[in-house]
């Protein structure tokens, strides 16, 4: 089954009415994910999901400010290599100085990467799902358009074998403002059926938040 992407606090996958021509599996999605760890003391880590976005010439990272926020040159990223096994990478080497640019409002952040070639052509050709495939609507996402989100709820599927875990959901609201968790500030959301669990919530999105 292929999905559209849409995005709305979480990347969503499913059917669009833009760029019909382009449609992804949650498989060749999973490709475009990543894991996002840092050692914040001896036998524990922060985790993150994220993402990997083109635009034209620019490569990024993905993720949620809450996230970034944690993710500094110490930062390891997790990616899957030959065999579905787990890659670890060390963020610094990806960018000349991991710099996130955070929304003002909105839970996202973007890191701009910097890849020698020969780094890009190993490890991350393919990978990049360009921005045109990001929708630009701002209306809420229909209750009846069925979402698939993945990520690595606890930090599961990041180790032995890449398996970053989906599931499927739909909005059970159309835009509701509440406060952020993380800064207290007031934002809109769509909050779904099965809310998310220990970061498996990424990949929705830039749809509703004001970008």
């Amino acid at each position: 089954m292929k999905f559209k992407i849409l995005i709305v606090i979480f990347f969503a996958l499913s059917k669009s009415l833009e760029l019909e021509a382009q449609v992804y599996t949650a498989d060749q999605l999973a490709y475009s994910t990543l894991n996002l760890r840092k050692e914040v003391s001896p036998g524990k880590e922060t985790i993150g999901t994220g993402s990997f976005i083109q635009n034209k010439n620019e490569l990024y990272i993905l993720t949620a400010s809450h996230v970034a926020k944690m993710m500094d040159r110490y930062a390891k990223i997790v990616i899957c290599d030959t065999g579905n096994r787990p890659l670890t990478l060390k963020l610094s080497d990806l960018t000349d100085s991991v710099y996130w640019i955070t929304h003002p409002t909105a839970d996202i952040s973007i890191l701009r990467l910097k890849l020698n070639p020969e780094l890009l052509s190993k490890y991350f050709k393919g990978r990049f799902i360009p921005i045109e495939m990001i929708s630009k609507d701002r209306s809420a996402i229909p209750r009846n358009l069925q979402l698939v989100i993945i990520g690595f709820p606890l930090g599961l599927g990041a180790s032995e074998y890449f398996s970053p875990l989906t599931f499927r959901t739909f909005p059970s609201s159309g835009y509701i403002t509440l406060a952020r968790a993380d800064t207290n500030t007031l934002q809109t959301f769509q909050i779904l059926e099965n809310p998310s669990v220990g970061g498996i919530q990424w990949w929705s999105g830039i749809r509703s938040c004001n970008i």
